[in-house]
């Protein structure tokens, strides 16, 4: 069987590098590195390398999971937050239509958390976008010039990303626990959904295949997995799955043994994934991996 060829933007973040190590063989991965497809450059039009690439190896789907998603540092660098996840990814969504490649654009809960129409979740695919801080209103930016480019573009947002590759709030809830018996601190009250890395980067894959294959998808996706859930709840399921069970947990502000926050976070950006699950099981997509499962690995 000839291997499919996916583009895969990313493939060093979090998210991208979890989708490189579960492709499947029947896809070949295409995978620029920054200096050979820099999202600036092509934010400011410059679309060149990307055309290029495109007529050299012509992908069967691109899957964008590139962005700058550090929340503090978008909220500083605001210049580079807004040409990397809001510019770039209406370029590229231009381009991927005039050659009539599918793209699946990787975007996030934060579009929503602050004062919008609907100022708590869940919210639905089709809600407002209502971002809390630079970060989310970039990337809600990026969502609509992904969708306003034509072509075949989908939108598919995650949420509270964890595995291997993406360990931040699973090391800074286990770095705490020094066996003294000291609490925990978590920003408890803040609510959205833990997404398995593994699972999701395969619910993808599949997504790329359905594409490839000529058929239809929702133009914006919420896979989801599992319920949603507090810090604090998840916190919890991390701390019992490492056998750290009598260790509790207490509330504490966003300013905690070095977590420091300059943005401000959404307290309730959860995803209401309803209609997206449904489709998916209609068209025999994988099921997600229920978090619960495997709280602090996948």
């Amino acid at each position: 069987m000839t291997a499919r060829c996916l583009l895969l933007l990313g493939a060093s973040g979090r998210l991208g590098a979890t989708v490189r190590r579960t492709a499947p063989p029947n896809w070949r991965l295409d995978v620029p590195t920054r200096i050979e497809l820099d999202l600036q450059r092509l934010a400011s039009g410059d679309t060149g390398p990307l055309e290029a690439r495109l007529a050299h190896a012509p992908p069967e789907v691109v899957l964008n999971t590139a962005a700058m998603a550090g929340v503090d540092a978008c909220e500083v660098q605001r210049e580079e937050a807004t040409a990397v996840n809001a510019l770039a990814p209406a370029v590229l969504a231009k381009v991927c239509a005039r050659a009539k490649v599918p793209l699946v654009h990787v975007s996030t809960d934060y579009v929503f958390g602050g004062i919008g129409s609907q100022r708590t979740g869940p919210y639905a695919e089709n809600a407002v976008q209502c971002p809390a801080q630079h970060y989310g209103a970039t990337k809600a930016e990026g969502e609509r010039g992904v969708l306003d480019a034509g072509g075949r573009a989908h939108v598919v947002r995650l949420s509270w990303i964890y595995g291997s590759a993406a360990r931040a709030f699973l090391d800074h809830v286990l770095g705490q626990v020094d066996g003294s018996g000291q609490a925990v601190a978590v920003f408890g009250a803040q609510r959205s959904r833990p997404t398995p890395a593994t699972s999701v980067s395969k619910w993808l894959l599949a997504l790329c295949d359905l594409l490839a294959r000529g058929q239809a998808a929702p133009s914006i996706l919420h896979p989801v997995s599992g319920p949603s859930a507090s810090r604090n709840q998840w916190a919890r399921a991390i701390l019992d799955d490492q056998g750290h069970d009598q260790v509790p947990i207490t509330e504490a502000p966003m300013q905690v043994r070095g977590f420091s926050k300059t943005a401000v976070r959404p307290v309730d950006s959860r995803l209401d994934g309803t209609a997206t699950m449904r489709w998916a099981e209609q068209v025999g997509m994988p099921a997600l991996l229920d978090w619960r499962d495997s709280p602090s690995s996948n």
